[in-house]
């Protein structure tokens, strides 16, 4: 929200609050959900291009090529002397080079194809802790709503007319709040908005039994929020007056665990969509647990030590061509079909260390999430960021600052790293000059001293 409107949805009462969101979201519902949307969803629905796979993968990505070549000033210039001509289908991507982490980091903002008042912003801290800033075009951001929906239609029959629970990042509780309401609604579109900031195991009753009150068919969120609340259900009295049809979890791997406890309190099935970062194409878990990536989604290639190399068809504000990510996966192009039924490639994603996790509760390790609404001026602001994990529910977070950045942008941080991960985490922020150095190893975004 801006400052001011979020100055007067500050001073409103809960029940205007609920109307202040059903018009915002009926304001953004054409840019998100418009035609783009509409008929993507009609193809995917028609499976038309799932038979033509291959051929509707060379379309999407002669489209991005040429989108790319012509609206962004990096991508023009690396392809200088490449004779494009001969790219004449996906067996002719090795032709164009790979981009690392460093050609990503240092060139991020001539990868832009699009001017930033035509885009939504969205920023990320990759790998190596280095904020990017991401420009996403109507059409992308629509692209990944009919990939998300159509995967949920697919996995559990959802359905945008039936009631959804999204557990969201979003600020929609004002800190003066006294009452005890967690959550708001977006009646027309039969949505209840819960707070990850406040889901905390003190409020986890509340939650529970608003859930109980509201009764949604679909719950969407993250596997540390939706968790926590599984943990509550399965070791209290507290009980689900209903069963949804799924729930969707959404970011990197989770641990076995952590999805047998959750379907075991929510009795129902729980799918992951792996988007680690916005480079990343969105990919499905199927019901065996592999993830499959449509041929309109875009492209993963494995280099030989299994790093995943990919090209994203939801990229034109910021092109992903062949793009280094550093997470490693093994891919199954075979002509096997998976056993979900599913004829796409299957990926099989390697877990993470544990010591490049942050580590909650019964010593559950997740990966850091993306850092929603952060402040427009991020990336311009932080050069560098590292998370320090000493005890379980404390974290240190070096922030090497730039010199624009204020301690406002601190606030931001902090706040958006508490709305992911809900007050029962404490995150220290600490601004420095210049980051730590460790000498006996590379650097590393997370440092769990808890693995060790």
């Amino acid at each position: 929200m801006q400052n001011f409107l979020s100055i007067i949805y500050n001073h409103l009462p809960i029940y205007f609050q609920n109307l202040y969101i059903s018009v915002e979201n009926k304001k953004v519902k054409e840019e998100r959900y418009g035609d783009t949307y509409a008929a993507l969803m009609r193809e995917l629905m028609s499976k038309t291009n799932v038979e033509r796979g291959e051929e509707a993968r060379w379309n999407e990505f002669r489209r991005l090529l040429e989108h790319s070549i012509g609206q962004s000033p990096f991508y023009r210039k690396i392809y200088q002397g490449i004779e494009l001509k001969a790219i004449q289908g996906i067996g002719d991507l090795p032709k164009l080079p790979l981009l690392d982490r460093e050609a990503i980091q240092q060139h991020i903002h001539q990868m832009h194809a699009v001017e930033g008042a035509a885009a939504a912003v969205a920023h990320e801290i990759d790998r190596e802790g280095v904020p990017l800033k991401f420009l996403l075009t109507k059409e992308d951001i629509q692209k990944r709503n009919a990939f998300m929906d159509f995967y949920k239609q697919q996995d559990g029959g959802a359905s945008r007319a039936m009631k959804q629970a999204i557990f969201t990042s979003r600020k929609i509780v004002p800190k003066a709040q006294q009452k005890k309401a967690y959550w708001r609604d977006n009646r027309p579109e039969n949505i209840r908005l819960y707070s990850n900031y406040h889901c905390t195991q003190e409020n986890a009753e509340l939650y529970i039994r608003n859930l109980n009150e509201f009764q949604p068919a679909f719950i969407t969120g993250t596997s540390p929020i939706l968790y926590k609340l599984a943990i509550f259900l399965n070791e209290t009295k507290e009980k689900l007056a209903f069963s949804p049809q799924a729930i969707f979890l959404q970011g990197g791997l989770m641990e076995p665990a952590q999805q047998i406890e959750i379907e075991k309190a929510f009795t129902c099935p729980v799918r992951t969509y792996f988007v680690p970062s916005y480079e990343f194409p969105i990919m499905s878990e199927c019901s065996t647990g592999k993830f499959h990536i449509h041929p309109r989604a875009g492209i993963i290639e494995l280099a030989e030590d299994g790093e995943m190399i990919v090209t994203n068809f939801m990229s034109y504000g910021t092109p992903i061509i062949r793009c280094k990510t550093g997470v490693y996966a093994e891919l199954n192009n075979g002509a096997a079909n998976c056993t979900c039924g599913s004829s796409q490639p299957i990926i099989e994603c390697r877990k993470e260390s544990d010591s490049s996790c942050l580590t909650i509760a019964d010593n559950i390790k997740v990966q850091l999430p993306q850092l929603d609404e952060t402040d427009i001026a991020f990336s311009e602001s932080v050069k560098k960021m590292q998370f320090v994990q000493h005890k379980k529910e404390e974290i240190e977070v070096f922030v090497e600052a730039g010199e624009t950045y204020t301690n406002e942008l601190s606030k931001t941080i902090h706040q958006n790293l508490q709305s992911a991960f809900s007050q029962d985490m404490k995150f220290n922020i600490r601004v420095v000059e210049e980051m730590p150095k460790n000498m006996d190893e590379d650097f590393q975004l997370i440092i769990n001293k808890l693995a060790n």
